[in-house]
């Protein structure tokens, strides 16, 4: 995971990436070629000695003995660095010579098409009802599974001596193992600064990318709250809620969405992907039904996409004051704002939800219960979560609430996320309980009485906090915005 990390971290990287307060002056200093990149690896090896010392610490409560293991896994990450940094310059100089041909390569369509076939791929391995015999056998027959199959065998290969060195049981084992991850560290040191590469240009390039990046990331916005791609700016938006002044306030977050699409599509699509592939394989172990991966796949998807997706106030950060002046109820703002989000969150969940079903050939009725929830449970989230912004707003990159300075925020908002949506599900689903088990009425005669009597209670719920929405967002002072 470490060295996929590294690998893809290089194409963000390429050349040699200096600070952008110290690019010009090392430049245009009297240091040679060679001393800057060997500047750029005490840097990085410098950096990753605390990564170090804790990955050592972790392997060796595990590993036979625990000597062995920490300097087998303190090496390894040590050495990292200096495999990133010569697959940047390797990485640049092909970009050097390739750039007009790389350029017209349709580099979405590939990565779609390799994102399928690596899930085709997934599942090409567990052919011959690998699934069906994993069944009340556990995780652990998958993993195994997984580890013979020619290509794992082949993926790791390149990491055995480290492996051998940290796994070793006597001094005989650990020593030549040990002493070939040593050679190999010596040697990138001493061959990495030889790559013979002029990697000037590309690294003012990556230093205006990561700067750039760092100035959106300070202005609050996250991956998926970038600039319009130019092939989606004469795209058609449907109305989605008529022409009338709600529909025009979600028409225009709805252009944003579908301006923003090849970002925004792309991510969610990858996770509502992934979740599924994972739920299919988890839930294959214990004889569950596709229910219980439905669910699994509602749950994750839901709680991924609403972090990952923020097309709703915290984009609009700036205009909150223009918004307040519309002529039209708050309340009304606040539910036209967030509904193009929750619709795209919801097709994609229903869409991974359906994936499961179809694979799993189980049209079970309590399927469409979920699908009628997934929506008022999203809707749910993101009330909560732009109520919250709009009474106390903070600039937050998307995705890493988790810094250490949002911590208390982020647990907070969480909590209230989770009471949220505790409620919204168990009011829903108590006409569906009572139907099916006091009553016990046929599946889909309960799933009807699930839909007809809980999706109203929810309702309530979900009224009640557009109408906080709305009352925060009339409150708003924009002099309370913290950047």
């Amino acid at each position: 995971m470490l060295s996929l990390l590294t690998f893809t971290n290089s194409f963000s990287l390429r050349g040699l990436y200096l600070q952008p307060n110290e690019i010009e002056t090392l430049f245009s200093a009297p240091v040679s070629r060679p001393d800057l990149i060997r500047y750029r690896l005490r840097s990085a090896i410098a950096r990753s000695l605390f990564g170090s010392l804790f990955f050592g610490w972790m392997f060796a409560r595990r590993a036979p003995v625990p000597a062995f293991a920490f300097s087998g896994a303190v090496v390894a990450m040590l050495t990292l660095p200096m495999v990133g940094q010569a697959f940047s310059l390797v990485l640049g100089d092909a970009e050097n010579r390739f750039a007009g041909k790389l350029a017209k390569l349709p580099w979405r369509v590939l990565t779609m098409v390799s994102v399928f076939l690596a899930i085709g791929g997934y599942f090409a391995t567990m052919r011959g009802g690998v699934l069906e015999r994993a069944e009340g056998r556990g995780f652990s027959y998958l993993a195994s599974v997984w580890a013979e199959h020619p290509l794992a065998r082949a993926l790791r290969l390149p990491f055995t001596p480290w492996v051998r060195s940290i796994s070793a049981v006597d001094l005989v084992h650990f020593v030549p193992w040990f002493a070939a991850c040593v050679a190999i560290a010596i040697g990138l040191w001493l061959a990495v600064p030889r790559i013979p590469v002029d990697f000037r240009e590309l690294s003012l390039e990556t230093s205006a990318d990561v700067a750039r990046r760092l100035s959106r990331a300070r202005r609050g916005l996250g991956a998926t709250q970038g600039s319009a791609s130019a092939a989606t700016r004469s795209w058609r938006t449907p109305w989605l809620a008529g022409r009338g002044p709600f529909g025009a306030v979600a028409w225009r977050k709805a252009v944003s969405i579908l301006r923003k699409s090849r970002t925004s599509f792309v991510v969610g699509g990858l996770i509502v992907a992934l979740v599924s592939v994972l739920s299919v394989t988890v839930f294959a172990t214990d004889g569950r039904d596709a229910f219980a991966s439905a669910v699994f796949v509602a749950g994750f998807g839901t709680f991924y996409l609403c972090i990952g997706l923020r097309f709703d106030f915290r984009e609009d950060l700036e205009l909150v004051g223009l918004v307040r002046s519309w002529p039209i109820a708050p309340w009304k703002v606040f539910l036209a704002t967030l509904l193009p989000e929750t619709l795209l969150v919801s097709v994609m969940i229903t869409l991974g939800v359906a994936g499961v079903a179809i694979y799993r050939q189980d049209p079970d009725p309590r399927l469409a219960l979920l699908v009628a929830v997934v929506p008022l449970a999203v809707l749910v989230w993101t009330s909560i979560d732009n109520a919250t912004f709009l009474f106390a707003p903070v600039r937050t990159n998307a995705a890493q609430d988790g810094a250490l300075q949002n911590a208390g925020r982020a647990m907070m908002l969480m909590v209230m996320r989770m009471i949220g949506l505790a409620i919204a599900i168990g009011l829903a689903v108590i006409p569906y309980a009572i139907a099916a088990f006091a009553l016990e009425l046929p599946s889909v005669a309960a799933v009807a009485v699930g839909i007809l009597g809980g999706l109203p209670i929810v309702l309530v719920e979900v009224g009640l906090l557009v109408l906080a929405g709305g009352a925060v967002l009339r409150r708003f002072d924009v002099a309370r915005d913290t950047p």
